[in-house]
């Protein structure tokens, strides 16, 4: 449902998908066997395909693709109405989206690179996940944002954004 069950706050130093293995191995001592269950959704500072790769069989997710990734020339669009979390709580809307996929690899190793057209820009996606249909993983990935990123923006005000790390020393 888009709810956090773990998140790091850090200096942000390392790359992204250090993290990620990090919070694969937390969730797997959380969750235990349910880690099956669950789909990892991460931004675009995630993807790397040889990163993917070995986190693939680790969990399930799906993440913003990196660059333009061209839509197929056959592509069948799906419609998508999802209720998406305005800026601001209890402000929600349903918008319509439009999506479509290409499926690869075998039945043990599945990649699904996934393209949403909403208000004419195309933005490519990337999951493994082998369960859940087309509008469900847009659904699951557009609500991320909406559930999670919003609720910073009160809290940049009050400094969460600021860098954490520097190191100050008072000069006479």
């Amino acid at each position: 449902n888009g709810r956090p069950v773990y998140h790091i706050l850090s200096n942000g130093y390392k790359d992204f998908r250090e993290y990620l293995l990090v919070i694969v191995a937390k969730l797997k001592g959380i969750i235990g066997p349910k880690i099956n269950e669950t789909i990892l959704i991460f931004d675009r500072g995630g993807y790397g395909k040889d990163f993917l790769k070995k986190l693939s069989p680790q969990v399930s997710f799906i993440c913003w693709q990196l660059g333009k990734n061209p839509v197929p020339d056959n592509a069948v669009w799906t419609e998508v109405i999802l209720t998406h979390q305005g800026n601001e709580y209890a402000h929600e809307k349903n918008i319509i989206v439009k999506a479509t996929e290409r499926i690869t690899g075998k039945k043990q190793k599945c990649e699904r690179e996934i393209w949403i057209e909403k208000d004419g820009k195309i933005s490519p996606a990337y999951s493994n996940d082998k369960k859940r249909k087309l509008p469900e993983l847009v659904k699951i990935l557009l609500a991320r944002w909406g559930c999670q990123e919003n609720v910073f923006k009160p809290l940049k005000e009050m400094g969460i954004d600021k860098i954490s790390s520097y190191e100050v020393n008072e000069y006479p």
